[in-house]
């Protein structure tokens, strides 16, 4: 943790500051971000609680925040501080406040998303008017998943809505999609490794999907049925089921010729549409 000297005029405008650098990636400066009556914020909103490093008592954690506070600002700079108040001060900043934060830029997102979701809907009443919306896609970035979701009545798309924030939401149909989303994803990171889409690491809900989306076409090797390749597919995937060696090959013949060919024309920029 780094150190300087300012800060905002409220708590509400620090926390709003330090959630931006952290999103940012910024280096935490001790007295840009925070105050005393951050401190106290943290302390009455159960930030500081009992727990084995502060000997079961929270307000520890606050009164060594203000003393820091005090000296640095009193010092104007980091060399006074000893290592172990170093440590100490920055132990704290991960185990407690770190945390709260997350928490903290979950409802700022949730808030947000809210606001974007009713500006898009038909119906104004938040409850009503998520129905209207489904997940249409989504990628990876840095380990978190983002998604795009679009208004069903109205067309409006909502993009870059990280998983933390649909997780708050019990919807049978986000749910669905996400989870569909993430399988697709997976399978394009195997397809962008250079490595084979194996049938095995193949749900059935990826097999449903492509028949329902047409995937299977008419052709010499099934017959000019596709229905016969999506049948074929579901009876590799049935349990108690074992495939001889033939059957394993023309799996992944199929798998390549349709869920790879799909992946491939449905990412763009990393971005996966369906």
């Amino acid at each position: 943790m780094s150190y300087c000297f300012q800060k905002g005029e409220t708590v509400e405008e620090q926390l709003k500051e330090l959630s931006d650098a952290l999103k940012d990636g910024k280096p935490i400066y001790f007295q840009k971000y925070f105050s005393e009556e951050m401190f106290e914020y943290f302390l009455s909103n159960d930030v500081f609680v009992d727990d084995e490093w502060n000997a079961g008592m929270a307000e520890t954690d606050y009164y060594f925040s203000v003393a820091m506070y005090q000296k640095m600002l009193k010092e104007k700079h980091f060399q006074d501080v000893s290592e172990e108040e170093r440590q100490k001060l920055q132990s704290l900043f991960e185990r407690r406040i770190l945390k709260f934060m997350r928490k903290f830029e979950t409802k700022e997102g949730i808030e947000q998303f809210e606001q974007e979701l009713l500006e898009g809907s038909e119906n104004g009443v938040i409850e009503d008017a998520i129905l209207e919306w489904e997940v249409v896609g989504g990628k990876k970035v840095d380990n978190v998943r983002y998604y795009i979701l679009e208004n069903t009545k109205t067309g409006c798309v909502i993009e870059n809505i990280p998983n933390s924030i649909l997780n708050n939401y019990n919807q049978r149909k986000f749910k669905t999609n996400v989870n569909l989303i993430n399988e697709l994803l997976r399978i394009s990171e195997t397809i962008q490794q250079r490595q084979e889409v194996d049938i095995r690491n193949v749900s059935k809900n990826i097999i449903t999907f492509l028949n329902d989306q047409n995937v299977f076409v008419l052709n010499e090797w099934n017959q000019q049925r596709a229905r016969n390749d999506f049948m074929f597919l579901l009876k590799m995937k049935s349990k108690g089921f074992q495939p001889t060696q033939p059957q394993y090959t023309k799996a992944n013949i199929i798998i390549k010729r349709t869920l790879v060919s799909y992946i491939k024309e449905h990412v763009n920029d990393d971005c996966l549409t369906i």
